[in-house]
């Protein structure tokens, strides 16, 4: 079903980027501003393999849509992306959040679905954040949780040798984790402001 659902969710992107594209917006840009409103992104790329965490390249389809914050004290937004790998297999990442404004800070929160196919199995996780930005420091805090633990059978099942009497042999696993991460940063130099 979740499976279903990201199909659902890429291909009401591409709709979507394809609507706009045909409304006056030259075909040589791959990236649209409505208006002139940079609070309003739809765009499409694509990373070559060869990076820090993927081997395969992909292609994504994006769209962040945010009111006119002239408007809002607290902004809400919807960030959508959908993932094709070279490989033919997909990745969806959407969510939704709010910032605001008080004092001399912004505060944010967010909450994001993600969701992977791979040539082991299907990943789905919900991700939450929490930050706080402002002149000085910005404070960031972000949480994983898998919807199921998932821990597929071994792969990639190599004779490494023998040590003694036993025979060693090394394997892959693909797994779901829980994680946790958080960000403190101190701005350095001239006062903004």
């Amino acid at each position: 079903m979740i499976f279903c659902l990201a199909k659902i969710l890429i291909r009401f992107l591409i709709c979507f980027v394809v609507m706009i594209f045909v409304t006056d917006v030259p075909l040589y840009s791959s990236v649209f501003y409505p208006s002139d409103q940079k609070h309003k992104r739809v765009a499409i790329r694509h990373i070559e393999g060869g990076g820090v965490g993927y081997n395969k390249g992909y292609t994504t389809l994006e769209a962040f849509l945010a009111p006119d914050p002239e408007q809002w004290r607290a902004m809400p937004f919807l960030d959508l992306r959908g993932h094709v790998f070279n490989t033919g297999k997909l990745a969806v990442n959407a969510g939704g959040g709010v910032r605001g404004i008080a004092r001399d800070r912004v505060y944010g929160g967010s909450v994001y679905y993600d969701f992977r196919n791979t040539e082991k199995g299907h990943y789905n996780q919900m991700g939450l954040g929490l930050e706080t930005l402002g002149r000085r420091c910005d404070v960031r805090v972000n949480g994983y949780l898998p919807f199921k633990k998932t821990v597929l059978y071994p792969s990639n099942l190599e004779f490494a040798g023998f040590k003694e009497n036993q025979m060693i042999i090394s394997q892959d696993y693909q797994l779901a984790l829980r994680g946790v991460n958080a960000e403190l940063s101190v701005h350095c130099g001239k006062k903004m402001g």
